[in-house]
């Protein structure tokens, strides 16, 4: 048969190829395959209290606080890209005192309080950052003891610690009262992807990437002996006494690493996400019926 022809076989390969545009989420698949972390909940849940594992299913989180499970998390409909991200993509929705808490990382999961890294796409759903004193994003802790030190990383919104306030803005405090703060002005109801790394040097530099740039970079003043406890959401002391200080909207997507990330690793990690257009069912419907009405005119010829 001429090579300009396509045969029967392959037409239907094409029209079977426009069943695998739209499908079920991959993300979680590019991450745990490409960089081995050693927890990953994808927070798919619509019920129960815990948080599935992805990585050997050995250390599920706990939900706490006032959860909505099954909400929207970031979809091809916020321009995330097709198959990547689930059409489906579900996320829990919480205000400020809802969390995620894994409470025995260090002796179940290995992850050292040297270096280590921290994954989560995150969406304040709030209309004003003013309107909430501070919205914690990530922490990591020895306990849940309210006013122990830990590394953290939270939106800035009305607290008055600060003066110009850096509402809007993300913030790590370093220790001493020491803030380091982002450049970038984050937009309400917008899905963002934070990761936190911190290399286990002497100097235990801190890194803190937003949408897989370098968005703050200084030394932490935590010095961890378990790190146990580990939230999303949330301060690590997260009873109801600082239901206050978490977050008010929806994350997704939570891993942790045992090192610290490169940057280039950071940035792979909200690639696979990001926005590339791939071509839709009906493109590729178009495209597979063209080809077969190519193959029947030669063949009538």
């Amino acid at each position: 048969m001429p090579s300009r022809w396509l045969s029967p076989t392959t037409c239907l390969l094409l029209l079977a190829a426009t069943s695998s545009v739209g499908m079920g989420s991959v993300y979680s698949e590019l991450v745990i395959n490409n960089t081995d972390p050693v927890i990953y909940w994808n927070q798919d849940e619509t019920s129960g209290a815990q948080a599935a594992d992805l990585v050997g299913g050995d250390n599920p989180g706990t939900y706490g606080g006032t959860h909505t499970l099954g909400q929207a998390g970031p979809r091809p409909s916020d321009g995330f890209r097709y198959r990547h991200m689930d059409a489906d993509n579900k996320a829990p929705s919480v205000t400020a005192n809802g969390y995620t808490v894994y409470t025995s990382l260090t002796t179940g999961a290995g992850a050292s309080t040297g270096a280590y890294s921290v994954q989560t796409w995150f969406n304040s759903t709030v209309d004003d950052f003013n309107d909430r004193v501070l919205q914690y994003v990530f922490a990591r802790g020895d306990s849940a003891v309210a006013g122990e030190w830990r590394d953290a990383v939270y939106i800035y919104g009305s607290w008055t610690g600060v003066s110009p306030k850096p509402t809007g803005r993300l913030v790590y405090p370093k220790g001493g009262g020491a803030l380091a703060v982002g450049d970038t002005v984050l937009s309400p109801d917008t899905w963002n992807h934070l990761v936190f790394v911190r290399d286990g040097s002497a100097t235990n530099k801190t890194r803190v990437y937003l949408n897989g740039e370098l968005e703050i970079e200084d030394t932490s003043g935590w010095t961890g002996t378990t790190g146990e406890h580990l939230t999303a959401g949330h301060r690590t002391d997260y009873s109801a006494a600082h239901g206050g200080l978490g977050l008010w909207g929806r994350y997704d997507e939570v891993a942790v690493w045992d090192r610290a990330l490169a940057a280039g690793e950071v940035r792979q990690l909200f690639m696979f996400a990001s926005v590339v257009p791939e071509p839709s069912s009906i493109v590729v419907w178009l495209i597979a019926l063209a080809a077969c009405a190519l193959f029947v005119r030669r063949r009538k010829r």
